[in-house]
């Protein structure tokens, strides 16, 4: 409801990068319900939107950068539905846009969704490049809401590298921080 009532509002101001927005909330919304196939569908919207408007959507200082946010979390659609190359694709477009710019939160948004598109796919260099970008936000821009994700993130890579037990205690230690 409420991103009908976005496109509606961007419609009537004729407004694309409120258009982007209501793609991305509807997006990643969707996707959290496990509706893959409309979570990738509002995103691609999104992400074309985006394309065709990209300065004037850069000109908007959002909270989070819809690009670097946008692109991160298509690929955990796009994963869940066989499309893997793509996913890596806009993953690195994600790491690259939160780099540009500097942003602590599309930095978080970022190495977070390239940690969970790293499970998704088993890929534990992947999860482990994720939880070090992660790590070095915490240390770096002191972004604490990265603390408890680089921990169970690592965690989990350390099992997959046959580091059980101290894969867990690590896993355990991200979930205390909760």
């Amino acid at each position: 409801a409420l991103t009908k009532r976005i496109h509606a509002l961007a419609e009537q101001a004729d407004d694309p990068v409120l258009h982007v927005f209501g793609y991305n909330v509807e997006a990643v919304t969707l996707h959290n319900m496990g509706r893959y196939a409309e979570a990738l569908d509002a995103m691609r919207k999104g992400i074309a939107l985006l394309d065709e408007h990209k300065e004037r959507v850069r000109a908007v200082p959002f909270y989070v950068d819809p690009e670097a946010s946008m692109c991160a979390n298509v690929a955990l659609p796009l994963a869940q539905m066989g499309f893997a190359d793509q996913a890596r694709a806009m993953r690195l477009r994600a790491l690259k846009r939160a780099e540009e710019l500097g942003q602590p939160l599309a930095h978080l948004v970022a190495h977070w969704c390239s940690c969970a598109l790293g499970v998704r796919i088993d890929d534990p260099s992947m999860v482990e490049h994720g939880a070090q970008g992660l790590e070095e936000l915490i240390a770096t821009m002191t972004v604490q809401q990265g603390l408890a994700p680089a921990r169970f993130f690592r965690g989990w890579a350390e099992i997959r590298r046959g580091n059980v037990e101290s894969g867990i205690e690590t896993v355990l230690d991200g979930e205390r921080m909760y």
